[in-house]
This record gives structure tokens, C-alpha cells and sequence, in this order.
């Protein structure tokens, strides 16, 4: 198993950081059932799991955009059109596709 695909324990300042969120306004959440439970670790001790905080993160964003619907393969890679990398950069994101025409729909 891959470091990164291990289930991991964050504390709260590290929720607070990932959420932008203040630890009342996580506590109130969680009362309300709305955020991810914290995790007993110790006597003094809770985490939460990562993984849980980043779905919800997910979750929040997803509710808030409407969904994009691309209304034809007008992606094209950047390369075609020329870099967009600065002129000393390291990277170039030549390979990066781009796409020009999206409608959004309306949620239903």
C-alpha cells in the first residue's frame, strides 16, 4: 500500500486549515451532523480522518457549482496554440489540454 492510500488522523488545526473553517464553527457543524465525527485517539486526544474531511470539502464545493456540461471536443492541447509557461520557468504546461466551449446546465 502506498504511503498516500493509508487512512491518516489529522488534528484540528490541520481541519481548520484544509476547511478554512474556525474550531466553533466545526464544533457547531458536527452538533448539527453536517461534519465528519472526530476520532477517539487517546484519553486527551481526537483526530479526524483525512480522507472524511477532504470528501465533505468535496461535497461543499459540488454544491455550490453548477454542473458543466461540454457541448463539443473543442479540447485541444495547449502546445497548439503555443506555451503558456513563463519564460524561465521549470515546467511548461504544454501538455495540459485546454477547452473552449462549456454551457452550464441548470441543477434539476
Amino acid at each position: 500500500m502506498h504511503e498516500s492510500d493509508r487512512p491518516r488522523l489529522i488534528r484540528i488545526n490541520e481541519v481548520m486549515r484544509i476547511t478554512g473553517l474556525a474550531k466553533s464553527t466545526i464544533d457547531a457543524l458536527i452538533a448539527e451532523n453536517r461534519f465528519p465525527k472526530r476520532v477517539k485517539v487517546a484519553p486527551r486526544t481526537t483526530g479526524w480522518v483525512e480522507s472524511e474531511v477532504l470528501e465533505w470539502v468535496q461535497s461543499v464545493i459540488d454544491r455550490h457549482r453548477p454542473p458543466v456540461e461540454v457541448l463539443e471536443n473543442a479540447c485541444s492541447p495547449v502546445g497548439s496554440f503555443g506555451s503558456i509557461a513563463a519564460p524561465n520557468r521549470k515546467h511548461s504546461l504544454e501538455s495540459v489540454p485546454v477547452c473552449a466551449r462549456v454551457r452550464v446546465r441548470p441543477r434539476d
